[in-house]
């Protein structure tokens, strides 16, 4: 991995939990992104939690875990629509980031 995350899983761990979460949180951010379309902030709300609760179990210290608290503080205060999908675009990206190197870990 590279300095920009650190899952602090044993690999033994990782071999185990990565392919689910690699199968099932692009599935959240896709359920993210359509509750942040509609304007749906209880639901964005949630999954915005589930997903840092997700990220936090994989051992995540990662830009994609620091953006998505931003993101999810920017929800919980009800920033405007433009800041708030600004913010999720930054969330994407660094999260397609951090499913690039679960896989390269599992592809290695």
């Amino acid at each position: 991995m590279t300095g920009e995350s650190s899952f602090g899983l044993p690999d033994a761990i990782k071999q185990k939990v990565y392919p689910i979460f690699l199968q099932l949180f692009p599935e959240s951010m896709a359920a993210l992104a359509a509750a942040i379309q509609q304007q749906d902030w209880p639901e964005a709300r949630q999954l915005a939690h589930k997903m840092t609760g997700t990220l936090a179990a994989l051992g995540a210290q990662s830009a994609a875990n620091d953006a998505l608290q931003d993101l999810r503080g920017a929800i919980k205060e009800e920033h405007d629509l433009v800041q708030i999908e600004a913010m999720h675009q930054h969330f994407v990206a660094q999260a397609e980031i951090a499913l690039t190197q679960v896989a390269a870990f599992l592809n290695r």
